[in-house]
C-alpha cells in the first residue's frame, strides 16, 4: 500500500511526489528485499521509470494488511 502527495500534474514531469510504502507484514527477508528493489525502480523496467516520478520516500514500513476485509463494489461487473 502507498500514500502519495504531490501538487501539480505529475504526468506532465513537473512535480514530485512524496510517498510512504507499507508491505505486509508477513513477507520473509529475500520478499521484503526484493519488494524495496521493485518498489524503488533499482530491479528495472516499469518500475524505474515510475520511480523517476518520487521526490521523497518519507518511509517504508512493514505492517499486517489484510485486503479480506476490503469491500470494492465495480459498476457493470
Amino acid at each position: 500500500m502507498a500514500l502519495a502527495d504531490f501538487k501539480g500534474n505529475i504526468w506532465a514531469s513537473n512535480t514530485k511526489a512524496n510517498i510512504a510504502a507499507f508491505f505486509d507484514d508477513r513477507a520473509d527477508e529475500k520478499q521484503r528485499d526484493s519488494m524495496k528493489m521493485i518498489f524503488t525502480g533499482k530491479a528495472g523496467g516499469f518500475m524505474d521509470e515510475f520511480a523517476k516520478l518520487i521526490g521523497e520516500v518519507c518511509g517504508v514500513d512493514f505492517a499486517p494488511i489484510n485486503l479480506k476485509s476490503l469491500k470494492i463494489s465495480l459498476i457493470g461487473v
